[in-house]
């Protein structure tokens, strides 16, 4: 995933944290480097803001996210307890990717178009 924490930006947290900060500043608002990251939130909030169905479904994919990732649980728990998961059960987010950069891109991304959400009133 484009949008998922790297182990560079995590040093770069610990090490030079102003420099996280503006890359954080720049991938949720203002979008301004050519980087694969802000071009790729460019986009989801572009599709969240354009086409219909796209914000909701992502706000409740990105909750059922984390809501896996918080309770801890495993890939098996996924149909009974997550079933709109299933169709990710084999991604690579949800089999390769640590609990806490999968809760922390999935806030990332919620940071990114919660404006949009303000702008409907059936999402109020």
């Amino acid at each position: 995933m484009l949008i998922k924490t790297t182990s560079h930006e995590i040093i770069d947290f610990q090490e030079n944290p102003s420099e996280f900060v503006n890359l954080a500043l720049d991938t949720v608002e203002k979008q301004q480097s050519e980087t694969s990251k802000t071009q790729a939130m460019q986009f989801l909030e572009h599709m969240c803001g354009q086409i219909d169905g796209a914000l909701s479904y992502t706000i409740v994919m990105l909750l059922q996210f984390i809501d896996f990732s918080l309770v801890g649980g495993e890939l098996s728990d996924i149909p009974e307890k997550f079933p709109r998961l299933v169709d990710y059960q084999e991604s690579a987010f949800l089999t390769q990717t640590n609990p806490l950069i999968r809760m922390e891109t999935c806030l990332l991304i919620l940071s990114a178009i919660g404006y949009l959400v303000s702008r409907r009133d059936d999402l109020k």
